[in-house]
């Protein structure tokens, strides 16, 4: 946690960043000054607020509150909304504001489409060796998922899934499959959330936890590949059993 003073300075050095070079912040992945640090840590704490519907779609994001939760001024806030913008996560109107956009039901398919394609990809394109933590990381969420059984919680559900999804995306050495994965991600997992109270909450969680524990024991292995396999299988599988609901939604 870095002191008062390192805040203030990291805080007036991301004042300071113009627009142009904040986002390519975003996207680059080998700065680690502080500022960057800061920078993308904003970004990522609202994406995952929009992706487990803490933010639901309509939610407005006032410049002001957000630039004084984080202590920084409106302009890092700006840059951030307008990469989750780029991203199709919020839309910003003349009038209106910044609010969070509605789950595009349409053009789901041809997501989850590619995601399918690309998760093929992640033992394909420069794999990285599992760090030797994620096992014990990976431990803990099954766990977290079994008590789940017996006690329904979609947010807990949420963040399970985005935990696992971040696991993923460090095994991913492409670094335009990684950016082009996450977001593809990140634009269509609250619809999964959305019809979870749907759907019935024994078979998705035994699914789930199916899921996590195959990944487990292949990055135990070392088979980066068969993660992707996993992977590629898990997303057309509840793309199937949304079949019905995403139906009725368009």
């Amino acid at each position: 946690m870095p002191d008062q003073g390192e805040a203030g300075s990291v805080a007036a050095e991301l004042d300071h960043v113009s627009p142009q070079a904040a986002d390519l912040t975003l996207s680059v992945s080998d700065d680690d000054s502080p500022w960057r640090v800061r920078f993308n840590s904003i970004y990522r704490q609202l994406r995952d607020r929009i992706t487990l519907l803490q933010y639901p779609p309509g939610t407005r994001l006032d410049l002001d509150v957000l630039a004084a939760e984080f202590e920084v001024s409106r302009t890092p806030i700006r840059t951030v909304l307008q990469r989750l913008e780029h991203e199709g996560l919020v839309t910003t109107r003349h009038g209106v504001g910044t609010t969070v956009t509605d789950i595009d039901f349409e053009g789901l398919r041809e997501v989850v489409s590619l995601r399918v394609h690309l998760a093929e990809l992640i033992g394909e394109l420069n794999p990285l060796a599992p760090p030797d933590s994620m096992l014990g990381e990976l431990d803990g969420l099954i766990e977290r998922l079994e008590r789940l059984h017996d006690e329904p919680d979609v947010q807990g559900f949420a963040t399970i899934d985005l935990a696992v999804q971040k696991c993923i995306a460090r095994l991913i050495g492409n670094t335009m499959l990684r950016r082009t994965y996450n977001e593809l991600y990140y634009r269509n997992a609250r619809m999964w959330y959305y019809f979870l109270p749907q759907l019935e909450w024994e078979a998705e969680i035994s699914a789930f936890t199916e899921t996590v524990k195959l990944t487990r024991n292949a990055i135990a292995r070392g088979d980066v590949r068969a993660v992707g396999y996993i992977t590629r299988n898990a997303i057309s599988n509840v793309i199937y059993r949304l079949n019905d609901l995403l139906k009725s939604a368009n």
